[in-house]
């Protein structure tokens, strides 16, 4: 279930949002105001914020600018009065996902949101993917099972047991997260850990 931040001053419009967020399947959580929600997103993940353009202290600005210091990954949907559009097409400029003016069209504002957090799901899932760190022994044997050596050859080459060698070949499957030696060369050169010349 995506988590949403609604953050805006007025109670009344947070509680109306909530509601229809959690009927479209949302979990949401509320701030009242920029420090607030930063305390919150602190200790919280959130698959995107709704942020007032306008609130006491802390401005929407200047809360989506600390917000994105903290995740720069997340999309934030900036709520604006008409009057201050100009400042929200800014807000876009300075990483905002997107702006909606208020009251919203509820049925648009969650098309939005849902537009979001597809967009941030394959940012997420490229960052989970980090390229695992190997060995120089293992990249050795990687090289040679590449050339089709099987674990005795590199044991010879390498000038260590073929025990030593296939707990680097099995360490290998662990960090390629495959469970062959075909699979382990094929996604060691997908990762550009190996030249696939």
């Amino acid at each position: 279930m995506q988590k949403i931040l609604i953050v805006d001053d007025e109670d009344a419009f947070r509680a109306i949002v909530k509601e229809i967020l959690i009927d479209k399947e949302f979990s949401a959580a509320e701030a009242s105001n920029g420090l607030n929600a930063i305390e919150i997103f602190k200790n919280n993940p959130f698959d995107a914020v709704l942020l007032d353009l306008r609130m006491p202290g802390m401005d929407g600005i200047e809360t989506l600018q600390e917000l994105k210091k903290i995740d720069s990954h997340v999309p934030i949907i900036i709520l604006t009065a008409f009057g201050d559009i100009p400042t929200a097409v800014e807000a876009v400029k300075q990483g905002a996902y997107d702006f909606i003016t208020k009251p919203p069209e509820f049925d648009e504002l969650v098309t939005i949101i849902k537009r979001a957090v597809e967009m941030r799901r394959p940012k997420m899932e490229a960052m989970n993917r980090k390229t695992p760190v190997l060995s120089n022994r293992e990249k050795e044997v990687l090289k040679w099972l590449k050339e089709g050596k099987r674990s005795w050859d590199i044991s010879r080459i390498l000038q260590i047991s073929r025990h030593t060698v296939n707990f680097h070949i099995k360490n290998l499957f662990k960090k390629l997260n495959v469970v062959n030696r075909t699979q382990a060369v094929s996604e060691a050169m997908r990762q550009g850990i190996i030249s696939d010349k």
